[in-house]
């Protein structure tokens, strides 16, 4: 005869606790619980274009940087990437307004902890803030401010930034009853704007991160993240990536165009605005319509850095094709030498610069005219 004691009672109770354990354990080996293994994501089938690969994200010009560290470096500094920022000290840098009236007109613009809004001098108390500047100050800066879930205000003062001077935004000259501070854009059109001025719009809202501001690599080249991938592991083709080098000047136009405005973008009041609106403008030369598909917009400019000011570089482009007794690049339908001045300034005389809009005091904002004639 046995007795129970405390002690024993307590020692049997510990072994059928590490029974139960050990037989628990064992059980999930035999079943296979285990953690699972990392698995790598999927590769695109090799048939497959980049505009279809179905999981291709867009993953910013940082992911471009490691393979085209000259091409990035180029396009960050240019005006392309500059084409939507916050409209703060930080965001503007030296293009920053000061806070003060808009001499010669009814606004004045005040600052406080939020940074800057419009306001009208004789009612300071209603005012629109300045949130995003539209544009990379080359010659001026448009500001909006988010309006309700799908809209934007677009406010009525630009800002000149050599100048230092505002001026009536253009398309506002005429303002519109209710509209003293500015217009309210919705859905399509701000979509429109937006989209224009950022790398990729979003799946909700308006504006993406701020890594999408500006027109980035892949507005162009397409989502990069499977192209990003495919390079990690193999140098060799398919790249998943748009490729635009042999796209013919039409197409590169009509991409171009998209922002820049295409002849069917044109309404009858802007047929004359050659200048503002150059694939439109180019798309009217006979210079594009006798180089067999050939000239475009990439012709003249490197797209990853601003276009440049020298006529010389221009002049050496219009010399591939006129100038007798060389073979010019393309197989042209017509070449004509000038008679004139073959060796001369071809852009002065072909593309001579005009104004954009209406002058406003000393802000006179000028663009070479795109349709060559």
């Amino acid at each position: 005869m046995h007795l129970r004691t405390p002690q024993s009672e307590n020692r049997r109770n510990l072994v059928c606790v590490f029974v139960l354990l050990l037989f628990t354990a064992l059980l999930f080996v035999m079943i296979g619980c285990q953690s699972p293994k990392p698995v790598a994501p999927p590769t695109p089938p090799a048939s497959t274009p980049v505009a279809n690969v179905p999981d291709a994200q867009f993953v910013g010009n940082e992911a471009c940087r490691p393979c085209h560290p000259s091409i990035v470096h180029d396009h960050e500094n240019s005006n392309h990437a500059k084409t939507l920022r916050v409209a703060s000290k930080e965001g503007l840098g030296s293009q920053y307004p000061k806070a003060g009236d808009a001499s010669g007109f009814e606004y004045r613009v005040t600052e406080d902890n939020e940074g800057l809004s419009l306001a009208l001098k004789k009612d300071s108390t209603s005012k629109i803030p300045l949130v995003y500047a539209f544009g990379a100050g080359k010659n001026a800066l448009t500001f909006v401010c988010p309006w309700q879930e799908s809209s934007i205000v677009e406010l009525r003062m630009s800002y000149h930034t050599k100048l230092k001077e505002w001026f009536i935004t253009p398309g506002q000259l005429t303002k519109e009853p209710g509209a003293e501070l500015g217009i309210v854009w919705s859905e399509n059109i701000a979509n429109h704007c937006v989209s224009c001025h950022t790398t990729v719009h979003p799946a909700k809202g308006l504006f993406p991160e701020d890594k999408f501001f500006g027109v980035g690599c892949e507005r162009c080249h397409g989502a990069g993240s499977a192209h990003v991938e495919a390079m990690r592991h193999t140098n060799k083709p398919p790249y998943y990536i748009d490729k635009k080098a042999k796209m013919g000047g039409a197409e590169m136009n009509e991409m171009c165009g998209v922002c820049h405005r295409r002849t069917k973008d044109i309404k009858e009041p802007e047929k004359h605005l050659t200048q503002r609106f150059q694939p439109y403008g180019l798309a009217l030369s006979k210079c594009f319509k006798n180089s067999d598909n050939y000239l475009s917009c990439v012709t003249c400019h490197n797209p990853h850095q601003d276009a440049s000011k020298q006529a010389s570089g221009y002049n050496a482009v219009c010399a591939k094709c006129h100038t007798a007794g060389v073979t010019p690049p393309a197989k042209l339908t017509r070449l004509a030498v000038c008679p004139r001045q073959p060796h001369g300034d071809c852009i002065q005389c072909h593309m001579p610069p005009f104004s954009v809009r209406k002058k406003q005091g000393n802000i006179d904002i000028q663009m070479a005219d795109h349709f060559i004639r």
